[in-house]
């Protein structure tokens, strides 16, 4: 081998032997770049603006994606959903704001706790550090799972965490966070709307529904009260004794109740939240001869926005706490910062509202159970408008069971009073009644059927189903109801009568962007409502949905449009239903099944309404 040979062979050597150098110490350090450390600083600040490190809680992390960084690139890092987390496969990690982030953080910490996911758990020590050493290069879900009993006051959010983490250009694989911590409790009271007719009764003597709170608690909060939830929590009110809401003051989830140790102000604010339009009763009364008319713009929001005595006008109502700022909250002495958010009630129409309202008349009738109704209940309701629940019904304010079934006491089993709401049909703003436009679309259904609608009488009824004991607050039937009216006069069993109902007309014409009530009259659709003639009336059954105006209509010339029904001797057998129950409808608080009680049914307990409507 010659000199120049030889040199060019070692200088080969030397060129492999540095690749080979240089690639096996490079290994390391791409391998290294492949993980990196994680650790919670856990310092909070106190109440008095002091420093206070919190040692002894535990926290706990699962690996939400896995990473892939382009050539090193941490600018370009992308994440890939681990397969416990695929349900969020999808989710564009990078582009999530900070309320976004941490909503979604606590939605995947109540997975992780759900499928115990968590991989790893540390305590924080005395300097307040809970260390997880080496761990991929990934994101992290980071949850607080244990709390010290010295550091429940303060609350800290479950947390999303990249490893490795970039800030103003600097990129960190040794990734240290420290929580923003809450120390304040927060309780925030919610008002729910509820939806109900003029007049009724309630636990204050008023014709407002009880109005029905949801109870949200911060993290601080639902760690100073602990397994004792919402009743942990000590109240006081206008500088009196001290309460606690119990188990009696529950509508049905655990988060819902009512209050009446509280007062409620209810501000009449128009017909939508934006005051576009109003109605004063005032000034219809005068227009409309007592009368409550559809709505009508009549004076501005500034001139109604005072509270209001009573519901008789229709629309919205602001539910508000009387002497909201002398309402306060602790926890073993420890104060809780209380926060209230209004919401409102909507009040349907009704005819004559004023006595309705005052309880100068009455337009409700107690419903009874279907036993009941077999063994006498229903004797002294002929001639009535009543209303019977099949065995087994259940009950639900606004068909909402969070909202609970509620009576005049609180937590009294019985105090609530499930009645079939009857009224007149509604008036046109000239004090007109909506009858004669109801008569037209009848008569027309009828004899687009073939049915002879000459010499044909006509009698009309709005009906639906409430708890008069509630502020007349509408109410839900799982089975429906059956319903009995009683015969016009001049008419019995053996006529031969026809019902139609006019379909999703809840008499909320133009509030909160219903509708108004000539524009539901031309957009309803009518049907046909198959009917039974018995002793104690007409009977029909009405589901859930298909309360509202319902037509009645009969020849009394002699004649027949169809073959005669046949009556029902004795106590009519309603199929399907079975022999239990009890006569007056009463609700149990928790959940809404019907409950026994004597069947009492006298004069000074039964609500009777004026007049056929006609």
């Amino acid at each position: 081998m010659n000199a120049r040979k030889s040199k060019t062979w070692l200088s080969a050597l030397i060129a492999v032997c540095l690749a080979l150098f240089t690639s096996l110490a490079a290994a390391p350090a791409a391998q290294a770049a492949a993980y990196g450390t994680l650790a919670v600083h856990n310092v909070a600040q106190t109440a008095d603006g002091g420093t206070a490190i919190l040692a002894g809680d535990t926290w706990s992390i699962a690996q939400v994606a896995t990473a892939d960084i382009p050539n090193g690139d941490v600018s370009r890092i992308a994440y890939t959903a681990t397969d416990e987390f695929a349900d969020w496969a999808g989710t564009d990690w990078l582009a999530l704001d900070s309320d976004q982030r941490a909503d979604l953080a606590a939605e995947l910490a109540d997975h992780a706790a759900e499928h115990d996911l968590y991989a790893a758990s540390a305590v924080a020590g005395a300097d307040g550090y809970a260390s997880f050493g080496s761990w991929q290069i990934g994101l992290y879900l980071v949850v607080r799972t244990g709390i010290a009993d010295a550091n429940a006051a303060y609350a800290a959010a479950p947390m999303l965490v990249g490893v490795p983490t970039s800030e103003d250009g600097v990129v960190t694989y040794d990734v240290q966070i420290q929580p923003k911590y809450e120390w304040a409790a927060r309780l925030r009271i919610r008002a729910e709307e509820i939806v109900a007719y003029t007049g009724g009764d309630s636990m204050h003597g008023e014709p407002f529904p009880s109005v029905r709170y949801r109870v949200l608690m911060n993290r601080t909060l639902r760690n100073l009260v602990g397994d004792e939830g919402v009743g942990g929590i000590d109240f006081t009110y206008r500088g009196g004794e001290r309460f606690s809401l119990t188990d009696v003051h529950a509508t049905g989830d655990e988060d819902y109740v009512v209050i009446p140790e509280l007062d409620n102000v209810f501000t009449y604010i128009g017909l939508d939240e934006n005051g576009t339009t109003y109605q004063s009763a005032d000034r219809q009364a005068e227009s409309d001869g007592g009368h409550t008319a559809t709505p009508v713009v009549l004076r501005t929001i500034a001139d109604v926005m005072e509270a209001a005595d009573d519901d008789r006008t229709g629309g919205m109502y602001d539910i508000g706490i009387d002497d909201l700022e002398t309402l306060t909250a602790s926890v073993d002495g420890q104060p809780v910062t209380v926060e209230y958010e209004p919401d409102t009630i909507k009040i349907r129409y009704v005819t004559d509202a004023e006595e309705v309202a005052t309880n100068e008349k009455s337009i409700t009738i107690p419903a009874i159970s279907q036993r009941g109704f077999e063994t006498g209940g229903a004797d002294g309701l002929v001639g009535d408008f009543f209303a019977v629940a099949p065995t087994g019904t259940t009950f639900t304010t606004n068909n909402r069971s969070e909202l609970g079934i509620v009576g005049t006491t609180l937590g009294e089993d019985g105090s609530a009073e499930i009645a079939l709401l009857s009224d007149t049909l509604l008036n046109r703003q000239n004090g007109a009644s909506f009858e004669d436009t109801a008569h037209d679309m009848a008569e027309e259904f009828l004899a687009s059927q073939g049915i002879r609608v000459e010499g044909r009488h006509w009698a009309y009824r709005y009906l639906d189903l409430v708890n008069a004991n509630d502020g007349n607050a509408w109410m839900a039937s799982s089975k429906g109801m059956d319903i009995y009216w009683p015969y016009p006069e001049g008419t019995g069993p053996q006529t031969r009568f026809r019902l139609v109902n006019f379909s999703d007309m809840y008499r909320e014409y133009s509030i909160d962007g219903v509708e108004s009530l000539g524009s539901a009259m031309r957009t309803t659709e009518l049907s046909n409502v198959e009917i039974t003639n018995t002793e104690y009336g007409i009977r029909f059954h009405v589901g859930t949905n298909n309360y509202g105006p319902f037509a009645l209509s009969w020849l009394t010339d002699g004649s027949q449009d169809d073959e005669v029904p046949p009556l029902i001797p004795g106590l009519p057998e309603v199929p399907g239903l079975g022999q239990t129950g009890s006569a007056i409808m009463y609700a149990v608080l928790a959940g809404g099944v019907l409950a026994g009680a004597a069947w009492l049914l006298g004069a000074a307990r039964r609500r009777r309404q004026t007049g056929e409507g006609e």
